[in-house]
């Protein structure tokens, strides 16, 4: 077993790199990556590594080194699902400021005055810092079709806080999100399994996890959309009107909720 700590050398994206190239090489079969959130993590490539990725790279994406993967063996990704990656309430609140704006700057007679002029500096910094909170967790979805495009299984599981990813060559868990947070700032720890009979056993808990998970192409969001109050119209209105006033992720975000 090795145990993966911030600032240790190897620390935690160097092991996680050095666990999928090893993956590389294995023989085919499962691969499962679990995660409340997924970032795609630039990680460090030195050393041996430089020569499977070619050139004289520094870095590559997670995306690119799981893509690699997917093509060699079977990979499965179980993520938080989208009514609890799109924070409807914050969304909500976004609306109303900019449909505040909008009335203010359509008030033709008011305009030039200097109290307006500072209403909509305060309506748009709380607009920008809204949007920005609101589309905080678009990355894990969009994360989540890229590696669907190369082959991926993708999965939904409610109330998910799991950290695991499963390869043929060892395991990875412990506290880390797949995120640059996880995977770069924060103090986590992390232990990569090699031995077969503790392999066997996550194995069996990455599929137990799968079993109550919800394939991405069959979930339905309604139940989620219904408690929060919000209809597919009102979410349609609301895509439409953030796309229009400056707010493309957070409207890219509902896009993503309306069409799971």
């Amino acid at each position: 077993m090795r145990i993966y700590l911030r600032g240790t050398s190897p620390d935690l994206a160097q092991g996680l790199l050095g666990l999928l190239v090893e993956t590389r090489d294995a023989q085919p079969g499962e691969v499962w990556l679990i995660s409340p959130w997924l970032r795609d993590v630039a990680l460090p490539v030195r050393g041996h590594f430089a020569s499977v990725f070619g050139g004289h790279r520094e870095q590559v994406p997670l995306s690119e080194a799981l893509a690699r993967l997917a093509r060699r063996h079977r990979l499965t990704v179980v993520i938080k699902p989208p009514a609890e990656l799109v924070p409807l309430a914050q969304v909500g609140r976004l609306v109303e400021l900019v449909e505040a704006r909008a009335r203010m700057l359509a008030e033709e007679e008011v305009q030039g005055y200097e109290a307006v002029a500072v209403a909509l500096e305060a309506l748009n910094r709380e607009a920008a810092a809204l949007a920005a909170e609101a589309a905080r967790h678009a990355e894990t979805l969009r994360m989540g079709r890229v590696l669907s495009a190369h082959g991926a299984e993708l999965f939904f599981l409610d109330r998910l806080h799991a950290k695991l990813l499963w390869t043929p060559a060892g395991a990875l868990l412990g506290s880390a999100n797949f995120t640059a947070g996880g995977f770069g700032g924060n103090e986590e720890v992390m232990a990569e399994v090699t031995t077969h009979r503790e392999k066997l056993l996550l194995a069996e808990a990455a599929r137990e996890l799968v079993r109550r998970a919800v394939h991405a192409s069959r979930y339905d969001p309604s139940p989620a959309l219904r408690r929060s109050g919000v209809t597919p119209q009102r979410l349609s209105r609301w895509r439409q009107l953030l796309a229009a006033e400056g707010c493309p992720a957070v409207a890219e975000l509902l896009d993503s909720l309306a069409s799971a």
